[in-house]
């Protein structure tokens, strides 16, 4: 056993002789060289590290917290005040939803060139498109509703000249003006003289959640 110990330690003494008279006998050039691909090794280690990192498909854990009641993901929704952008009415919130009342030709009180049918073929129709102005003020002042009654006159080439605020139980002077804004835009056939025609348009909140 103690014969094999030491065949072993000289076998290694003899090894590294071997090593340092080799490198002894290189010349300068050469060792120049070995050292010189050492540092290119590691460069090269270091470029396939970072392609393995690049083409992996490793994704990290995606971890969750919640928020007013709703679950989302780290990185995912940006935050927004304390409301989360792009997400969901939290439960027990409802969105504005505000309605106006369907009108027909009964309705409408007018006299001039253009007929009942004529008006009312513009006007019922476009009633239900001020919904989202309704809507947008909903949002500044909730449970606001009421009856804004316009009267408008019609020139020949169908544009409306004048729109007057007849009579408003609203109490919310820059909504009713806003409306008033939006109709005066409505275009009615063409005739051949003035019309004037008298509008209620009634808002009311939806209970609906």
């Amino acid at each position: 056993m103690d014969m094999a110990r030491f065949f072993y330690k000289c076998l290694g003494r003899f090894a590294l002789m071997t090593a340092a008279a080799l490198w002894a006998g290189c010349d300068n050039a050469e060792k120049r060289e070995s050292v010189k691909e050492e540092p290119a090794r590691d460069i090269s280690s270091s470029s396939l590290l970072k392609k393995e990192i690049k083409d992996s498909k490793y994704l990290p854990k995606q971890e969750s917290i919640v928020v007013q009641g709703t679950t989302v993901l780290y990185g995912t929704m940006p935050v927004v005040g304390d409301c989360l952008y792009g997400c969901h009415t939290p439960i027990g919130e409802s969105k504005a939803k505000g309605l106006v009342k369907k009108l027909t030709e009964r309705d409408l009180k007018f006299e001039g060139s253009l007929s009942g049918e004529q008006l009312s073929k513009i006007v019922c129709p476009r009633t239900q498109g001020l919904r989202h102005i309704y809507n947008k003020f909903l949002k500044k002042k909730p449970g606001f509703e009421g009856r804004l009654v316009l009267q408008l006159t019609i020139a020949p080439d169908g544009s409306i000249t004048n729109a007057v605020v007849k009579s408003s139980t609203t109490g919310y002077d820059d909504f009713d003006a806003e409306i008033k804004m939006a109709v005066s835009r409505w275009k009615f056939e063409k005739s051949d003289g003035i019309t004037s025609v008298t509008v209620p348009f009634e808002f009311s909140e939806s209970s609906d959640k």
